[in-house]
């Protein structure tokens, strides 16, 4: 906030420098491209300066670490090491979430491949994807991630196949994360393939393994959440 608030004042400052011919520079675009040419200098010192008052920034150590408690509760595990697209952190629902002891389908019919994807940062994206197919129909773990509302946050997604295996690895493999009781099957968002479009990739976290399953079929599911 203060970054914000010494930027406005550097560029209004360098508004009534002398050296702006008002008369060529009628437009406010034209006046703010002159100052930043004569004196980009400052606009950058006020931009590092907003970017220090910030938690989650490129230029500076990360403000959480990989199992550390987020905001909402939950634990990091995934740390891309800078802000970009609108986040930097995966941050699993904590253990206590409404969902902990609920299973679902993937989808209630399997009949149209979504193009969903299996990367990291791809989960949100999915789940969009399967939301948007299903309408109104039931309760789907992606529409059931999608309505979640927890620790006044609602923004939270049903992981891709590639961010649930980084919460086997980070979080699960480290003990600061178990499934409920003996419930190991956790659904993604991602699809098996184009070709294969009836089912779509489970992790195993007993097995440490990915595998498949038709899309109509009942699994526990986890919501996670980026920012």
């Amino acid at each position: 906030m203060y970054g914000l608030v010494i930027l406005l004042l550097l560029v209004l400052g360098l508004l009534r420098d002398s050296d702006i011919d008002y008369k060529k520079d009628q437009r406010m675009t034209h006046m703010l491209m002159n100052c930043v040419k004569r004196k980009g200098i400052f606009v950058l010192a006020g931009i590092i300066l907003i970017c220090t008052t910030t938690c989650t920034n490129p230029f500076f150590p990360s403000a959480y670490s990989i199992g550390e408690k987020g905001p909402a509760g939950g634990r990091i595990f995934y740390d891309k090491g800078r802000f970009s697209d609108g986040w930097r952190y995966l941050e699993a629902a904590p253990e206590d979430n409404p969902y902990v002891s609920y299973s679902a389908c993937y989808a209630f019919t399997n009949d149209d491949y979504l193009g969903t994807s299996f990367g990291v940062g791809t989960g949100k994206d999915n789940t969009r994807l399967i939301v948007a197919y299903e309408g109104n129909n039931g309760g789907s773990a992606a529409k059931l991630c999608n309505i979640l509302s927890c620790n006044g946050y609602n923004d939270w997604f049903l992981p891709s196949i590639d961010e649930l295996e980084l919460m086997y690895n980070n979080l699960y493999l480290k003990g600061l994360w178990s499934p409920y009781y003996s419930y190991y099957y956790y659904w993604s968002s991602s699809e098996s393939s184009e070709e294969d479009f009836t089912s779509a990739y489970y992790f195993d976290f007993l097995a440490e393994s990915r595998n498949t399953a038709s899309k109509t079929s009942y699994n526990q599911f986890w919501p996670v959440r980026r920012f």
